[in-house]
């Protein structure tokens, strides 16, 4: 079985939406052993200033996190962008200086700001309860497949017709 560490500075940029909550404060040790303890590493981010720059931040972490510890190597997978908004005019400025500064480890799949996601814990649902042609369901299964691709696992998620 692989792990993935899910990592990022900011609050808000979509940690919990993508996969699990981790602590904003990189001082706390619990996220230093996550790190440590994964064959795999994620920074997901927003497509605006502040939250680009948590992406340096985080990947200076866990540069320096990685160093200082014997037999410890997780890779990073890369850069996903969360919470789009493809309607802000600033949207494509930061996606090309993040294609700029990150190349291969920008991820190609971009998962959508939605109404539908933010509001999934209140109705205790997950993407898997969203209708087939839900557009968050089809990222969220394009995000899967592009990570197990980066991962090297020769395996598809193939989404389910529940609804």
């Amino acid at each position: 079985m692989k792990s993935l560490s899910i990592l990022c500075q900011k609050g808000g940029v979509g940690k919990t939406t993508i996969v699990i909550n981790v602590a904003k404060i990189y001082s706390n040790n619990l996220v230093q052993e996550a790190l440590c303890a994964s064959d795999f590493y994620l920074i997901p981010t927003k497509p605006e200033f502040l939250a680009i720059e948590g992406v340096s931040q985080a990947m200076s972490f866990a540069k320096e996190t990685i160093s200082k510890q014997i037999k410890v190597n997780p890779v990073f997978l890369g850069v996903v962008l969360n919470q789009i908004e493809t309607g802000r005019s600033s949207y494509l400025d930061f996606v090309k200086e993040l294609e700029y500064l990150l190349a291969d480890k920008l991820l190609n799949t971009k998962v959508s700001s939605s109404a539908d996601v933010a509001d999934s814990p209140y109705y205790l649902k997950t993407v898997e309860d969203f209708t087939n042609d839900n557009k968050s369901k089809k990222e969220f299964y394009q995000l899967a497949n592009e990570l197990l691709e980066r991962m090297n696992i020769n395996e598809k998620i193939i989404e389910q017709s529940y609804n």
